[in-house]
C-alpha cells in the first residue's frame, strides 16, 4: 500500500512540474510578447513619425493583437490546469495523511500483536510448568498411596502381630498360674 502510494505520488509530482514548466514557458512567451509588444508600440511610434502610414500601423497591430490573445488564452488555460493540478495535489495529500494513518495503525496493532503473542508464550510456558508440577504430584501422590497401602498392611500385620503375642502372654501367665509356682506366690500372699 505504502509503495503503491509512493507510484502514485511521483507520478503526480512529475505531472505537476510538467505543467509547471508549461505554465513558464508560456508566461515567459507571455512576457516577451508583451516586450515584443512594446517594442512594437516604439517602432509604431517611430515608424508613424518617419511613414505616417496608419494603415500599415493597424494591419501589424491587429497581427500583435491577436498573438496577444492566443497568448491569453494559453495563460488562462495555464491557470485553469494550474487550479486542477493544485486540486490533484490536495487531494493526494489528503489520501497521503490517509494512508500514513492506516500505516501508523497497523503498526500499533503490529505491535500489540508482538504483544499478545509475547503473553500467549508466557501463558504456554506457565501452562506446561503447572502441568509438569501436576504431573510430579499425582506421581507423589501415587507414590504416597503406594507406601500408605504398605504402611496400612504392615500396620494390621503389627496388630494381628501383637494380638498374638498378646494372646501368647495371656496364655503364658494364665499357665504359669496353673503351674508350680503359683503355691510359692500363695504363700507370698
Amino acid at each position: 500500500m505504502q509503495s503503491e502510494f509512493e507510484k502514485t505520488q511521483e507520478f503526480y509530482k512529475r505531472e505537476l512540474a510538467k505543467s509547471f514548466g508549461k505554465r513558464k514557458l508560456l508566461e515567459n512567451e507571455v512576457k516577451e510578447a508583451r516586450s515584443e509588444q512594446e517594442s512594437f508600440a516604439r517602432l509604431v511610434e517611430s515608424a508613424s513619425l518617419e511613414h505616417g502610414s496608419d494603415e500599415n500601423m493597424i494591419v501589424a497591430a491587429q497581427l500583435r493583437l491577436g498573438q496577444l490573445q492566443v497568448l491569453e488564452r494559453n495563460v488562462s488555460k495555464l491557470e485553469a490546469e494550474n487550479e486542477d493540478l493544485n486540486r490533484e495535489v490536495l487531494r493526494i495529500k489528503k489520501e497521503f495523511e490517509a494512508r500514513e494513518r492506516d500505516l501508523s495503525e497497523l503498526e500499533e496493532l503490529r505491535i500489540h500483536n508482538e504483544q499478545l503473542v509475547r503473553c500467549v508464550e508466557a501463558l504456554e510456558g506457565s501452562r506446561k510448568e503447572y502441568e509438569t508440577d501436576a504431573e510430579r504430584y499425582r506421581q507423589q501422590a501415587d507414590q504416597s498411596e503406594k507406601l500408605s497401602d504398605t504402611l496400612r498392611l504392615k500396620l494390621d500385620d503389627l496388630e494381628k502381630n501383637f494380638a498374638d503375642i498378646e494372646k501368647q502372654q495371656d496364655q503364658a501367665l494364665k499357665s504359669a498360674r496353673k503351674a508350680a509356682v503359683v503355691p510359692i506366690l500363695k504363700n507370698q500372699r
